[in-house]
C-alpha cells in the first residue's frame, strides 16, 4: 500500500528503544511521550486560555518545519554515502572503521527520526485543521495541541543532540 507508514513509526520507535530495552530507553520513552502527555493535562486541568491564533500558528510552524525536515535529510543522504578514509596502520584503520560506523548510525537514526517528525507533522496539521475550518475554540483541541507542541519540541531536542554527536565527531582530529 502506498500509505502504509508502519516502517516509518517502527524505525523510529527503534532509535529511541536502542539496540536493546534498557533503563535509559525506558526512561527516554517516559519523557518523549509522557511529558507532552502531562503538559496537556496542565493545561486540561488549569484551564489555562491559550489564544485564538494557537492553532493557525501551530499549522503553520509544523508546515515549515516538513521542509526543513526535507531539507535536512537531503544533506544527510551525501553524508551517508561518503567513503571511509583508510591507513596503513591496522590500529588506525581499525579506529577509523569504527568512527565510520557511528557516523553512519547517527546519520540513520536523524534520518528516521526527521521522517518520523515529517509524518507527525502532517498528522498535527491535519488534527489541528478540523478548529480552524470550523472556527472552533474546543478545549480539547486546546490541550492536544499543547502536547503535539511538546512533543514536536522533545524529539527535536532529540535530533539536536544526534547532530551535534555527528558533527563533533566529524570535525575531531
Amino acid at each position: 500500500m502506498k500509505i502504509d507508514v508502519k516502517q516509518i513509526i517502527y524505525d523510529y520507535l527503534r532509535t529511541v528503544r536502542g539496540e536493546r530495552w534498557t533503563i535509559a530507553s525506558v526512561l527516554d520513552f517516559l519523557i518523549i511521550f509522557g511529558i507532552p502527555g502531562l503538559a496537556a493535562y496542565a493545561t486540561y486541568h488549569f484551564r489555562r486560555d491559550l489564544g485564538d491564533e494557537l492553532f493557525l500558528s501551530l499549522f503553520t510552524l509544523f508546515g515549515v518545519f516538513i521542509a526543513v525536515f526535507m531539507a535536512i535529510q537531503g544533506v544527510l543522504v551525501p553524508l551517508y554515502d561518503t567513503k571511509r578514509a583508510t591507513s596503513e596502520d591496522e590500529a588506525v584503520d581499525n579506529r577509523l572503521d569504527r568512527e565510520h560506523k557511528t557516523k553512519r548510525q547517527l546519520i540513520r537514526e536523524i534520518s528516521f527520526s526527521l521522517s518520523y517528525l515529517k509524518l507527525f507533522s502532517l498528522l498535527s496539521m491535519s488534527i489541528l485543521l478540523i478548529p480552524i475550518a470550523v472556527d472552533s475554540s474546543l478545549f480539547l483541541f486546546k490541550w492536544l495541541s499543547v502536547a503535539l507542541a511538546c512533543h514536536l519540541i522533545l524529539n527535536l531536542l532529540v535530533i539536536l543532540k544526534r547532530l551535534h554527536a555527528l558533527f563533533s565527531h566529524q570535525f575531531t582530529p
